[in-house]
């Protein structure tokens, strides 16, 4: 089944709707990108599977590359996400040639072909729901920015009991946060405060509005707050981070949620809410 089929959820008013109503959206990926996901998940088997040495000479610049543990953070600085990652982008194709361990370049090259698999519909869901919103929104210009300011990241986290969880209650800076994982473990807060566990299709991704969302669109859409538990066996996610080039960030509806606040200036302050490094402006 194609990934823009009638009635899928990358139509930008049933995507909409399907946030308003439960907080988020269930995204069918086509054939194409669901192989290359499930191949970003055995390419970065073989790199996690490296030794440490090995894999921390393997970071990138732009916030890239490998990230180990005890660096990046959801909820608190004070708690440290149980992940190590790998993250890659445009911007990092040709520096990502010269890391000197072939599981690495391997790594990168994988994900660079998953991020032009998944961008095309990604693009689509934007600017429909820019055109939705405000009609007047040139979504041609939209298209580049994302390109360049969008990355993958691939998380892996450790056995860990199910009492446990890997990622603490947060919900994400992005504009849109598209995630694929190889097991259980995501519970999202229902509108009762309560969490509960969410299961998505093996051919389909989640995808889950950020805080640069809710600014977009003047609180139509909210972002999802997540947390991510324990299975007791390994768990790995790959996660598509959507955001616009901060000088595209004039919001599709203008209200009281967005007035006074430079959008394009918190995309750039989103990477260090979580302690890590992002893009920089060009």
């Amino acid at each position: 089944m194609s990934a823009q089929a009638a009635g899928s959820e990358w139509e930008a008013s049933t995507f909409l709707a399907r946030c308003a109503d439960r907080g988020y959206g269930v995204l069918p990926l086509s054939d194409a990108a669901r192989a290359l996901v499930e191949e970003s998940f055995a390419t970065a088997t073989n790199f996690f599977q490296m030794p440490s040495a090995a894999k921390s000479a393997s970071e990138l610049p732009q916030g890239c590359g490998y990230r180990p543990y005890g660096r990046e953070y959801s909820g608190s600085k004070r708690r440290f996400d149980r992940i190590e990652s790998f993250t890659a982008s445009r911007r990092t194709e040709t520096t990502a040639l010269a890391l000197e361990n072939p599981p690495a370049r391997d790594l990168h090259r994988v994900m660079a072909k998953t991020i032009r698999a998944l961008e095309p519909d990604c693009e689509t869901l934007i600017a429909g729901i820019a055109q939705v919103l405000d009609p007047s929104t040139e979504v041609r210009a939209l298209g580049a920015g994302l390109k360049r300011w969008s990355c993958l990241q691939i998380n892996c986290a450790p056995a860990t009991s199910p009492r446990s969880l890997i990622h603490p209650p947060h919900e994400d800076g992005h504009l849109l946060t598209l995630g694929v994982a190889d097991g259980r473990g995501l519970e999202v807060r229902m509108s009762t405060g309560d969490f509960t566990a969410v299961s998505i299709p093996d051919d389909a991704a989640i995808g889950m509005p950020g805080e640069t969302a809710r600014l977009m669109t003047g609180g139509r859409l909210q972002p999802l707050y997540h947390r991510v538990r324990g299975t007791g066996r390994v768990r790995m996610a790959v996660l598509f981070f959507i955001d616009l080039a901060p000088a595209d960030c004039t919001p599709w509806v203008r209200n009281a949620v967005n007035e006074g606040v430079d959008i394009g200036a918190a995309v750039l302050r989103n990477p260090s809410r979580f302690g890590v490094g992002g893009f920089a402006l060009e």
